[in-house]
């Protein structure tokens, strides 16, 4: 048996030509500063993650947008998980392996646990940024005066919709269909030819060419719907605070509740950004690049962008979520190094009068 296999691999070895070696060393030549770099992207997200996971299961508050960032924040951290045990095998490649050992097949590229990492943490991300975006659409509906009649429909929708129980099925059913999804590609990636592939594993090298462009096309919808329920947010904020903002109609009540919208409205456009450059533009430019000196420097600066905003995200969300934000800054003063830095002279606090009158 084991002397079939050795047959068998010196026969697949024979089969790589000269052309191949060539382009396997342009790919060790080119991969080595972007495994570096997603190694470094990757140490440095995930220890934010972990603790946006840990503010979230603090937070006494059970609200399904703050379970909507948590599966956000798990299908993050996987692909993390993969871009550091994917560089950690593309280097060991490069550094310790001959030039004729660093080509991979694209079935033995799929069948590392880091690709699935990866695969696995893209689909989860996919499917919660979409009900992200769609849970915020439909409360701020809810709360818009620019909705008129359609107020009660949308606060019933989202009472049924987006409640924390359904949040938490969801998180569930999509961590599911991801997985599925993983179990689909490293079966139909066993069919491909065995040809070289970069020891970068690139998704659109080793997954079957038909399942990829589904792929593609569920995430250029998933990014492009996402960047709709965003705009259509930000219109009907507009709509409501001009029509609040008439004359006479300004209270104090009125006055709060507008500086909490546009608190909120902060996070939204930072998680609006974030979105754009962490999903949809990687999805929507690199597949319609060619080959040529521009727009290799394109796809890198897209990559780059790219991992840089799923470096980031997580402190994102730390920082411009009014909720997580709280969270944070209590759980930083309750540490005992900071219990004795008097707060109240850095935030100093806020008194507002408000009459409450017929």
């Amino acid at each position: 048996m084991n002397e079939t296999m050795t047959e068998a691999c010196k026969a697949s070895e024979m089969n790589v030509t000269s052309c191949h070696l060539g382009t396997v060393e342009h790919w060790s030549n080119l991969s080595m500063p972007w495994l570096c770099f997603k190694m470094l992207s990757a140490i440095i997200s995930m220890p934010f993650e972990l603790l946006l996971l840990v503010l979230v299961g603090r937070s006494a508050v059970s609200r399904a947008d703050l379970i909507l960032v948590a599966g956000f924040t798990v299908g993050n951290f996987i692909c993390s998980l993969g871009r550091f045990t994917m560089s950690i095998t593309g280097l060991d490649l490069m550094l310790h392996q001959s030039r004729h050992a660093l080509w991979v097949t694209p079935a033995q590229c799929a069948q590392r646990m880091h690709v699935m990492f990866s695969w696995v943490g893209s689909s989860i991300i996919t499917l919660n940024i979409v009900a992200i975006a769609l849970e915020r659409l439909v409360t701020l509906a809810s709360l818009s005066p620019a909705m008129g009649g359609g107020q009660l429909l949308c606060f019933r929708l989202r009472r049924g919709l987006f409640s924390a129980r359904r949040a938490r099925l969801f998180l569930y059913l999509s961590i599911l269909l991801a997985v599925v999804n993983e179990v689909v590609a490293l079966v139909l990636s066993q069919r491909l030819p065995n040809v070289p592939v970069s020891s970068l594993c690139v998704i659109n090298e080793i997954m079957d060419p038909d399942h990829f462009n589904l792929i593609r096309r569920i995430n250029l919808v998933a990014g492009l719907s996402t960047v709709l329920f965003y705009m259509v947010t930000f219109a009907l904020w507009l709509l409501g605070r001009r029509q609040t903002l008439g004359p006479g109609k300004v209270t104090s009540l009125c006055s709060l509740r507008l500086r909490r919208e546009l608190t909120i409205m902060k996070s939204l456009v930072a998680m609006f950004l974030l979105t754009l450059f962490y999903h949809v533009i990687p999805w929507t430019v690199l597949p319609l690049l060619n080959d040529g000196s521009v727009a290799k420097v394109v796809s890198q600066v897209v990559i780059a962008v790219h991992l840089l905003s799923k470096t980031f995200a997580s402190v994102v969300y730390i920082t411009v979520h009014p909720i997580l934000k709280t969270e944070f800054q209590t759980q930083i003063k309750r540490m005992p190094i900071c219990s004795r830095i008097p707060w109240r002279v850095f935030h100093p606090t806020r008194t507002s009068l408000v009459y409450i009158g017929k």
